[in-house]
C-alpha cells in the first residue's frame, strides 16, 4: 500500500469515563489500531482530547468543571495522566511517542508555526508518533475550540497530510438526528452546507466540548487544504485499515482543492495577522489572479496603514472585494514614496503572494 500521512483525532467521549478518569481499555485499543498503521509504514500524527476529563476526578471535583480556572487545573493534572497512559500503551507496541502542546498562537506567531512544523517533520522522520493536544492549562479561548477537531484540521494542513480521520462514537453524519426513525446516513459529502451545520449543532456529546458541527467545520477547513476527511467510528486495526481504503464505517468529506498550499503560503494566507491594506485596479487584479504576476506599484490605487517590509498585507480591488494577501516588499512609507513613479516597483513578489479570490487560477 502507498505510504500516507494520516492525522487521527480522538475525542474525550471515546477516551474518558463519564464519571471522569481515563478509559484505559479504550485508549489501549485505539493505540493498538494506530500502531498497526504505523507498522505498515504510514506517517501517523495523533490528536487527542481528554486532559480535563482525565484530571477532574483526581483533582477532587465531583463533576466535570465549567469554570475556566477549574478546567485549567484539571487539564494540568490530566495531561500528565493522559500522556503516561499513551506512553505505556505504545511502549507495549514498541513505538516511541512524543508530546506536543499547541494553542492558536502556535499558528498565528510565525516562529512558533515554523518551529511546530520542524518538530513534527523531525519526529516523523525518526518514526516517532507525535501526540498533540491543546495546551489547555494556559489557554482560555482554546478550551472551547471544538474538542480539538479544528486543531486536527490545522495540523493536517500544516503537515500536508493525505487524510484526516475524526473518530467519534457516532458512525458518520446523518441527515437528521441519529435516533430519528427516518434518519439516513450520508456516506459522502461534497459540500458542507449551512443546513448541515445547523442540523449537526443539535446533537452534542456529554463529555466532549465539540460535537458533529465542529467535525463538519474542521472537515470544511481540511477541504481547503486539499485533504479528505473521514468522520465516524474506528476503534480497532481492522476499522482504521478500512477507513484509509475508503470503506470506513462513517462519512467521507471530499477534498475540493487541487492545490495544497506549502507551509509558508499557508501561514501568509490563513494564520498571519494583517498589518495593512492595499487597493489595486482591475489590471493589477487580472495580473495577480490570472497572469501569475507580482504586484507592481503601477497598479496600486491606495495604501492604508503603517507597516514594515516583510509584514503581511491584504489586497482589495476597487469595490473592496478581497483579492489576496502577501508580504510587503517595502514598508508603507517607502511604497508611498514610489507610488505613481517610473519605473514600476514590486510591492508584493509573486513568491510571497496568496490569492484568496475564488476565481483565481493561481491560488498557490
Amino acid at each position: 500500500m502507498e505510504r500516507k500521512r494520516i492525522v487521527v483525532k480522538i475525542g474525550s467521549s471515546s477516551l474518558a469515563h463519564r464519571e471522569g478518569g481515563i478509559a484505559i481499555s479504550h485508549l489501549t485499543q485505539y493505540s493498538k489500531a494506530i500502531a498497526h498503521l504505523h507498522r505498515q509504514g504510514h506517517d501517523l500524527i495523533f490528536i487527542t482530547s481528554g486532559a480535563v476529563a482525565a484530571g477532574f476526578q483526581r483533582i477532587g471535583y465531583a463533576t466535570k468543571p465549567v469554570t475556566t480556572e477549574k478546567k485549567q487545573a484539571a487539564a494540568a493534572l490530566g495531561q500528565g495522566l493522559l500522556m503516561e497512559a499513551y506512553q505505556h500503551a505504545f511502549m507495549q507496541e514498541g513505538i516511541g511517542v512524543a508530546q506536543l502542546l499547541l494553542t492558536r498562537e502556535s499558528f498565528q506567531q510565525e516562529h512558533q508555526y515554523t518551529n511546530a512544523y520542524d518538530t513534527l517533520q523531525e519526529l516523523l522522520k525518526r518514526r516517532i508518533i507525535p501526540i498533540i493536544n491543546e495546551n489547555d492549562s494556559i489557554a482560555v479561548e482554546e478550551l472551547t475550540f471544538g474538542d480539538n477537531d479544528w486543531l486536527a484540521s490545522l495540523v493536517a494542513g500544516l503537515t500536508r497530510a493525505d487524510t484526516l480521520i475524526l473518530l467519534t462514537d457516532v458512525n458518520g453524519v446523518y441527515d437528521r438526528h441519529p435516533h430519528h426513525p427516518d434518519t439516513r446516513k450520508i456516506n459522502r459529502i461534497e459540500t458542507v452546507t449551512p443546513e448541515m451545520l445547523t442540523e449537526a449543532d443539535q446533537h452534542r456529546s456529554t463529555l466532549g466540548s465539540g460535537g458533529m458541527r465542529s467535525k463538519l467545520e474542521a472537515a470544511r477547513n481540511a477541504q481547503s487544504f486539499g485533504i479528505e476527511t473521514f468522520i465516524g467510528k474506528g476503534n480497532d486495526a481492522h476499522a482504521l485499515q478500512a477507513i484509509i481504503q475508503g470503506e470506513g464505517d462513517g462519512t467521507y468529506v471530499s477534498a475540493i482543492s487541487e492545490h495544497a498550499w506549502p507551509k509558508e503560503k499557508q501561514w501568509v494566507g490563513i494564520y498571519s495577522p494583517v498589518e495593512g491594506e492595499i487597493v489595486i485596479d482591475d489590471g493589477a487584479k487580472d495580473a495577480l489572479l490570472y497572469g501569475g504576476k507580482s504586484l507592481l506599484s503601477v497598479g496600486v490605487r491606495h495604501i492604508h496603514g503603517s507597516f514594515t517590509k516583510g509584514s503581511v498585507i491584504a489586497v482589495f480591488d476597487e469595490v473592496h472585494e478581497p483579492v489576496g494577501k502577501g508580504r510587503a516588499a517595502l514598508s508603507a512609507t517607502d511604497m508611498r514614496s514610489v507610488l505613481n513613479r517610473q519605473p514600476a516597483t514590486i510591492f508584493i513578489h509573486r513568491n510571497h503572494w496568496v490569492s484568496t479570490s475564488k476565481g483565481s487560477v493561481f491560488s498557490d
